[in-house]
C-alpha cells in the first residue's frame, strides 16, 4: 500500500514540477503552492499538493477531510531541453508525516510546463516503475488569501 501511495506521489509531484512557464527563471515560475483535486478508483475524493521553495519541494496527498495520507520532500532542479522544462527531483524522502520519513532511493525526472496559472506535469516517463504508469496531471496555482481586515471598532476611552 505504501508503494501505491509513493507511486501516486511521484506521478503527481513530478507533473507539477514539469509545467513551469517558459518565461523568467524556471524555479521562480513554479515557486509557491499548487493543488490538484482527484478521485480514486473507489470514487473517494482527495487532494494532491505541491509546494516549491527555492531548490526544495514538498508533496502531499490529503484525504477529503484534509488529513495527510502521504508526505514527501526533497530537492528540485529545473533544466531546459530546448523548449521543454525538465524537473529533476532528488534526495526524496516520504512517509505519513513530516516527522516519519524514509528515503525513496529513487530520483525522478519529469517534464512540465506552466500555462494560465496551471502546472502541467508529465511523470513516470523517465523509467518503468512497479504500479506507476506514465501520466500527465494538471495543478492549479494556490493563491494566498489576504488576511481579513480587523473591522472591530475602537473602544472609547474616558
Amino acid at each position: 500500500m505504501k508503494n501505491k501511495y509513493f507511486a501516486l506521489f511521484f506521478v503527481t509531484g513530478l507533473m507539477a514540477v514539469v509545467t513551469s512557464a517558459a518565461r523568467g527563471s524556471d524555479l521562480d515560475e513554479i515557486a509557491g503552492s499548487w493543488s490538484a483535486s482527484k478521485t480514486n478508483a473507489t470514487g473517494a475524493s482527495y487532494k494532491q499538493t505541491l509546494e516549491f521553495k527555492k531548490d526544495h519541494f514538498v508533496f502531499q496527498i490529503l484525504d477529503n477531510s484534509g488529513g495527510t495520507v502521504l508526505y514527501a520532500d526533497g530537492k528540485v532542479k529545473v533544466d531546459r531541453a530546448g523548449d521543454l522544462r525538465v524537473a529533476k527531483l532528488t534526495d526524496i524522502q516520504y512517509g505519513k508525516s513530516k516527522d516519519d520519513l524514509q528515503s525513496a532511493d529513487d530520483d525522478r525526472t519529469d517534464i512540465f510546463t506552466v500555462r494560465d496559472d496551471k502546472l502541467i506535469l508529465a511523470t513516470n516517463f523517465d523509467k518503468e516503475r512497479d504500479s506507476q504508469e506514465p501520466q500527465t496531471e494538471t495543478y492549479v496555482k494556490v493563491i494566498a488569501k489576504a488576511p481579513a481586515a480587523d473591522t472591530a471598532k475602537p473602544k472609547d476611552s474616558k
